[in-house]
């Protein structure tokens, strides 16, 4: 009788090397951004073909502190100053945040802003105003706000 041994090496190191390369397939699949954030907007959805080096998959930005784009009438435009106080109030809901207008438009222009109401004029010049705010719990970017300037505390 003769003895006979099963050497498990090439089986073992064919395995191995298979593993490797799907290690390998999923680091490369692995998305870090380069800054801390939140996910504002995703290009893709999950299944799609994204080339590497196309455009961002994602853009990301820092909720802590929003900035307000606010079209102010231009019979309102000359009551507002930078440093003013303003009340913010997501439409919908009763409560209200503070902010202060960090930025004026050197300039009238076009109302930017679509109003839903059918008979609102959209013929209007506005100056165009940023206010700054901390994070609010119903105050997402994309919404629909109503702003009061001068109006720290209550109203």
């Amino acid at each position: 009788m003769t003895k006979c041994s099963l050497s498990r090496a090439p089986w073992e190191s064919a395995a191995q090397a298979r593993l490797q390369a799907a290690q390998a397939a999923l680091i490369r699949r692995v998305v870090a951004a380069p800054i801390g954030g939140t996910v504002l907007w995703s290009r893709y959805r999950v299944g799609e073909f994204y080339a590497a080096g196309s455009q961002a998959l994602f853009v990301l930005g820092d909720v802590s502190r929003l900035q307000v784009r606010v079209d102010v009438d231009e019979i309102d435009a000359q009551r507002v100053a930078v440093g003013a106080p303003a009340g913010i109030r997501v439409e919908g809901s009763p409560e209200q945040t503070q902010g202060r207008v960090v930025s004026l438009s050197p300039k009238m222009g076009r109302k930017n802003l679509l109003v839903e109401t059918p008979t609102a004029r959209n013929d209007i010049r506005v100056r165009e105003v940023l206010v700054e705010t901390e994070a609010a719990r119903l105050l997402l970017p994309g919404s629909r706000v109503w702003v009061r300037f001068g109006a720290l505390g209550g109203s």
